[in-house]
């Protein structure tokens, strides 16, 4: 049940270690993965501060959720690649948005349905129009 999106937040790469967080919607889907991917541009100048940018993420997540029974959470996670990080979601309906402050990427994962496709961007502000306007097409 529900209307289930991921957005992953990648804090450290390691050789074979890759920490991060994923924050959890149960519903919003497709239009909570945009909103991801609109709001984080005030925080570029705290890629730096994963706990600040995770934060700013959750709460443009989470922003139209107040008075709501609608869930969300949080749940860090260690993977071996940023492949695999990019596809960690516990449950799943939609592209899955990654930001890798690492490495200063944006990625999206599209479901096996969708055909599976892992898209990279830039973190940037050019680059994250970009990849709204790839989620929009993955996700009509």
């Amino acid at each position: 049940m529900g209307d289930r999106a991921n957005v992953n937040v990648i804090h450290n790469v390691e050789a074979d270690q890759v920490l991060g967080v994923n924050l959890y919607l149960r519903f919003g889907g497709a239009s909570a993965l945009l909103k991801a991917l609109t709001r984080v541009g005030d925080a570029f100048g705290r890629a730096d501060d994963p706990a600040y940018f995770n934060r700013y993420v959750l709460c443009g997540l989470v922003a139209d959720l107040s008075g709501s029974t609608a869930g969300a959470g949080l749940e860090p996670f260690t993977t071996p690649t940023v492949a695999a990080a990019c596809r960690f979601a516990p449950d799943n309906q939609h592209t899955i948005v990654t930001f890798d402050l690492s490495g200063m990427s944006v990625w999206l994962a599209e479901t096996e349905g969708a055909g599976g496709g892992l898209h990279s961007f830039h973190l940037s502000r050019d680059e994250l129009r970009e990849a709204a306007t790839r989620l929009k097409d993955l996700e009509a």
